[in-house]
């Protein structure tokens, strides 16, 4: 799991399989506060890290977008956050 979280404390989350290809990406409705956001250094991301975003986590305000490869690791299938399917060929 790979994090991006900017100065307002919007947090995205990115999930890649085993041939590193995205797979997952979560908008978290919630941001970070304040005072969690001005103790973080950068760089890799513990168990504190993980734990402090897993709360941030509501499945009905955030955003989730999925991505689907082929066998060739091709891209097929994509879904956002408004439900927009796009389909490969």
């Amino acid at each position: 799991m790979v994090y991006a979280i900017n100065a307002l404390g919007e947090v995205e989350a990115h999930r890649y399989d085993g041939l590193n290809q995205e797979t997952r990406i979560t908008r978290y409705a919630t941001r970070l506060d304040a005072t969690t956001l001005a103790n973080l250094r950068g760089g890799l991301a513990g168990a504190a890290l993980d734990t402090t975003i897993t709360a941030l986590a509501n499945a009905s305000t955030d955003a989730v977008t999925t991505v689907v490869y082929d066998r060739a690791g091709r891209q097929i299938d994509r879904t956002d956050a408004l439900g927009v399917h796009t389909r490969q060929r």
